[in-house]
């Protein structure tokens, strides 16, 4: 089958930059997040008016035009829309979430040890600051708060924003925990134990992630809960329209965006944490007002909030035919695929960026917040890889791989960066794959280059895109 896009639809941009260099069809952006979630940001600037935005709230239309500098033509009011359907069945669950642990505690975690407690007030108003404003600027920050350095650049990834909504969100839904809450999402969510047990042992494992899977879980909860990311002013997450198309009722928190559906119903919201409570409590207890919320709901998603309706502005946009009368089809891509072309059984391999820390210093919760990337290598290229970086450790300041976590598999860390030799400050690719590494002395990039000859390059150019300080985990399993 011949790959002949005509058109691609990117939510937040999120697209390898190399369907774009090829050029093979239009790119329509679409918020998914408001612009400071955007990918590869400086390049939308350069494009400009040759491309369409979708924005998601009214508000937001003004905000991607500025921050893209291209004409309001190029911004089209495009909300979200639905396509979960009801289902009669039991609803033996009383209330749902189905969302994201954004995590983040690193923020403050790592840096108020070394704080006076004026110094925390101080960061404390700019947290408080940020919540009132999510949109406030660095520059606001730094006049009217003296914004430390220390923590410019985390307001610049975002993760203040991420640390307080993860705070609000959890907030609200350890009011919930007595009233049966089941709660899906991403595994991170274990690490709530660290502020409520009764909200962690609520969690289901399982993996939500399909049409299928959030049309089951909606349709089977009498009462399913939207709570919303600071970022969300006024706008309304993707799943407002997911629950109000399913035979559960929506609570939310009070957004201007939901008045879109007064002409068919008044969403019940809450405006903190104990409104929450109160109002799921009652919404429990009372079947026939809990009924009328899910038929008008469902009244206001046919009215014009399904993907039918959403696609045919994109048709006169870009003079395609795009909506079908008979039913579409997915195609999942396997990366393992691009990677590697053999028939040698594959092994799962992660890897995890820190900063430099040295092991005695790494305590089991800081390692429990790396963020781990999984990637996919043959197993017996694994085993030498694994025998390489064991060889490299100790031969260098005699560093030892030492234990994670008590609980964890069989799972080592090979000391800091500097294990290989002096810090490798960054890395970066050539359009060709070839890790380029910038290093004081030869030591690292000698064990970069070694490396480079024992892994597929295309590993390579995802592995080493994202590095900026390195560490191997590995996993020891397949070596004994």
């Amino acid at each position: 089958m011949k790959f002949d896009p005509q058109l691609t639809i990117a939510f937040n941009n999120s697209i390898p930059l190399e369907i774009l260099e090829l050029e093979l069809c239009p790119t329509f952006v679409w918020e998914a997040d408001t612009a400071l979630y955007f990918n590869n940001k400086a390049l939308l600037k350069k494009q400009g008016n040759e491309i369409y935005f979708g924005a998601v709230t009214h508000r937001s239309t003004k905000d991607l035009a500025n921050a893209f500098g291209v004409g309001s033509a190029n911004v089209v009011y495009l909300p979200f829309a639905t396509d979960l359907r009801a289902q009669d069945v039991k609803q033996d669950k009383n209330i749902c979430f189905i969302g994201s642990y954004f995590g983040s505690e690193n923020v403050l975690i790592e840096e108020m040890p070394k704080m006076n407690y004026e110094e925390i007030r101080s960061v404390h108003s700019i947290f408080r600051q940020i919540e009132r404003d999510p949109f406030t600027t660095k520059d606001i920050l730094v006049d009217e708060y003296g914004l430390p350095p220390w923590l410019k650049n985390y307001y610049k990834k975002n993760l203040i924003h991420n640390l307080i909504s993860n705070s609000v969100r959890a907030g609200i839904l350890n009011e919930l925990t007595d009233l049966d809450l089941q709660l899906y999402g991403s595994r991170d969510w274990v690490k709530v134990a660290y502020m409520s047990h009764e909200l962690a042992l609520c969690y289901h494992p399982e993996k939500v992630y399909s049409v299928k899977h959030n049309e089951d879980l909606y349709n089977s909860t009498k009462i399913s809960i939207n709570i919303s990311h600071i970022q969300a002013v006024t706008g309304l997450p993707w799943r407002i329209r997911d629950i109000m198309a399913t035979n559960s009722c929506l609570v939310s928190d009070d957004k201007e965006d939901l008045q879109v559906f007064n002409d068919f119903v008044k969403i019940p919201t809450y405006t903190d944490k104990y409104e929450a409570r109160k109002l799921c409590k009652e919404l429990l207890a009372n079947e026939e007002w809990r009924r009328e919320i899910v038929q008008g709901s469902q009244l206001a998603i046919e009215s014009g909030h399904r993907f039918e309706h959403r696609l045919v502005i994109l048709e006169s946009l870009y003079g395609l035919k795009i909506v079908g009368s008979g039913e579409g089809s997915v195609l999942i891509l396997d990366p393992a695929k691009f990677i590697h072309k053999s028939n040698t059984p594959w092994h799962v391999v992660r890897i995890v960026f820190m900063p430099n820390a040295k092991p005695a210093k790494i305590s089991p919760f800081v390692m429990g917040l790396a963020w781990q990337a999984t990637c996919l290598i043959p197993e017996q290229l694994s085993r030498k890889l694994f025998a390489s970086v064991r060889k490299y450790a100790s031969e260098y300041k005699g560093q030892r791989p030492v234990p994670i976590h008590p609980m964890d598999p069989p799972v080592s860390i090979i000391g800091d960066s500097s294990a290989f030799g002096p810090t490798v400050s960054s890395l970066e690719v050539s359009s060709l794959g070839t890790p380029a590494v910038k290093t004081k002395k030869g030591h690292g990039a000698r064990f970069i280059a070694f490396l480079s000859k024992l892994v597929p390059k295309n590993f390579l150019r995802y592995a080493f895109r994202v590095m900026e300080e390195i560490a191997f985990v590995y996993e020891e399993s397949h070596q004994k």
